[in-house]
Formats: structure tokens, sequence, C-alpha cells
């Protein structure tokens, strides 16, 4: 199983498997469910990406409205000639002005088309409602998860050092003669299990440390601590 994995592990990764060291403890995890919604409500992509939708929203009622509105521009000239007579005149011209165009009647076009702004907008207002009540779902799902692993690696660290001092007593009986050799391998073999069972913990605790500053935007390289 154990070379199974490690083979998969190098399809995947495309480096064979090393030991691995110590995980690197991560930083930024909010210890209160509170503290997790308010770090979610200024940094979740999925909100910002919600919000970003409804400002491009309004930009668009606004570009649909402005075609209601009259436009203005600016215009300039100028011209020189000489008068066909005998004394050589000659003319200069400069001509400058505003020129103003107002809508009148477009058929109702653009009012259809600032109405469909406008629901548009709307309905990307209700999406940020929306996301806002999933983000706080995740949050509360990731937050409960992480703690729950938590819990579980405190319950089993507990059952690793039970069993390593019922190892080393065993051991002990085993050189005064009262306990045998089977004895020893009972409790050698509950305490690997129990180291199993930890290890296991462990990662479960921090594939839901990760999840968790997923779903709130604080999955950063920077949240690990090294040293």
């Amino acid at each position: 199983e154990l070379r199974a994995s490690r083979s998969r592990y190098e399809i995947a990764v495309g480096v064979a498997a090393q030991t691995p060291g110590a995980l690197l403890p991560i930083a930024m995890i909010p210890q209160t469910l509170d503290e997790a919604y308010e770090i979610a409500a200024a940094n979740a992509p999925s909100l910002e990406a919600a919000k970003a939708r409804a400002r491009a929203s309004e930009e668009d009622v606004s570009a649909a409205r402005g075609a209601f509105a009259p436009r203005v521009s600016a215009f300039a000239s100028a011209g020189y000639g000489e008068e066909q007579n005998f004394a050589g005149d000659s003319r200069e011209e400069l001509i400058v002005g505003l020129r103003a165009r107002v809508p009148i009647y477009q058929g109702g076009a653009t009012s259809s088309q600032v109405r469909q702004a406008r629901s548009l907008a709307q309905r990307d207002q209700f999406l940020i409602l929306q996301a806002e009540r999933d983000l706080r779902a995740d949050v509360a799902s990731q937050f409960e998860r992480y703690k729950a692993s938590e819990q579980v690696s405190a319950a089993l660290q507990a059952q690793v050092d039970a069993s390593a001092r019922a190892f080393d007593s065993i051991q002990r009986e085993a050189l005064g003669g009262v306990r045998t050799l089977t004895d020893v391998l009972d409790a050698a073999r509950d305490l690997i299990g129990a180291r199993v069972r930890m290890a296991q913990a462990e990662r479960d605790a921090y594939v839901a440390s990760w999840g968790l500053l997923s779903v709130i935007g604080q999955a950063r390289a920077d949240a690990l601590v090294d040293g």
C-alpha cells in the first residue's frame, strides 16, 4: 500500500515522495465564529466577485441613462483668402461654436435598455445578499469542522500519552518478570495505533485549517509560520 501511494504521488507531482517533515504552523486562524464572519465579509473572493458584478451593473444603468442626455460638441474652423481686387486685400476667417443634439423620440428602445439595465442591477444586488448568506453558511461549516478536528486531535493526544505510559509501565513489569513478551508487544501495538490515529487527526486538522482560511479569503503563503 505504501509503495502504491508513493507511485501515485510521483505520477501526480512528477518527483518521488520524500520523508515528510513537520507541518508548518498556520497563522491568522480565527478563534471565534464572529471573527471568522468579519474576516470573510472583508476578504472572501466569492463576495468580492458578487460586489464587482453589482458595480458593473450600476455602471451599465448609468450608461443606458446617458442616451437620454443631450450631447454637446465643439467645433472650430479657420480660413485664409485673398480678395480679387487691385488692392490685393486678404481675408482671414475663424469660426468657433458649440453644437448640441437633444434626443426627442427614440421609439422606446432607450427606455427598454434602461429597464433592462435596472433589472440586471437589481438581480446583482440580490446576488450579493445570496452570496453573503452562502458565505456565512460556508464559514460556519468550515469553522465547526476546524474546531471539531481540534477536539479530536486533543482527545487522541491524550490517548497517545496514556498508551505511551502504559507501554513504559508494561516494559518495566516485563523486566521484573511480571509481564510476558506478548503483553509488551500488545502494548507496543496499541501505542503505534494511537500514534497513527493521531497523525491522521493532525492531517485532518491541518486540512480543516486551510479549508477555513480558503473560505474567508486568507489562504495565502504568508499564513504559514516558518520556524
